[in-house]
């Protein structure tokens, strides 16, 4: 699966978003919780770029739902950054396991360092073809997240990055100047500098 996204900080408090995404006609469709696990076989990581990070990096993924159904995945992302340091483009490797706890193990036993735990509770709104996700992100705070869409998904990467950011400028929220928010990269620095 490979796609274009947008994701920025949202400085705004979070009640002042819901409000704003209702004035605008979106609907909340969906809630749910990702923990996501993060590991890679790197050493000297604060001296690694993103993209090499990621792309020798295994994700594992915990989602919850609202009714308390939890799903299990194991994931492989690439993304395609630009020379402006914007993921333009991502594409994703996935696939269903059954018991998180022991992928684990097996990793820390091969010798993988686990390198970033995140957890995010989301909610997705959504009017027409749009869909909005407020990811609201321990230690990290408020995020949006805003997938290609139908309409342009016949566009060039970057055009589609470039649509994406105008849509999310058009929301008339305060936001952090970088459209590719790279969380688990935040989550890294943050970590080592306290």
């Amino acid at each position: 699966m490979s796609g274009t996204e947008v994701t920025v900080k949202i400085n705004t408090e979070k009640s002042m978003v819901i409000d704003i995404f209702k004035n605008l006609g979106y609907i909340c469709v969906d809630s749910f919780v990702l923990k996501d696990f993060y590991f890679t076989h790197l050493g000297d990581l604060l001296n690694v770029s993103y993209s090499d990070l990621l792309e020798h990096s295994i994700l594992l993924r915990q989602k919850s739902d609202a009714s308390g159904v939890i799903s299990q995945s194991l994931c492989h992302k690439s993304k395609t950054i630009d020379d402006r340091g914007n993921v333009i483009s991502e594409s994703k490797t996935s696939t269903a396991i059954v018991d998180l706890e022991a992928c684990k193990m097996v990793f820390e036993r091969a010798g993988l360092n686990n390198w970033c735990n995140l957890v995010n509770k989301s909610k997705v709104y959504k009017k027409g073809e749009i869909s909005l996700v407020l990811q609201d992100v321990q230690g990290l705070g408020l995020f949006l997240e805003v997938e290609e869409y139908p309409s342009i998904a016949g566009l060039a990467s970057d055009a589609k990055f470039s649509a994406l950011c105008s849509f999310v400028d058009s929301l008339g929220l305060d936001i952090g100047p970088d459209y590719s928010c790279k969380k688990p990269f935040l989550a890294l620095h943050n970590r080592e500098s306290e």
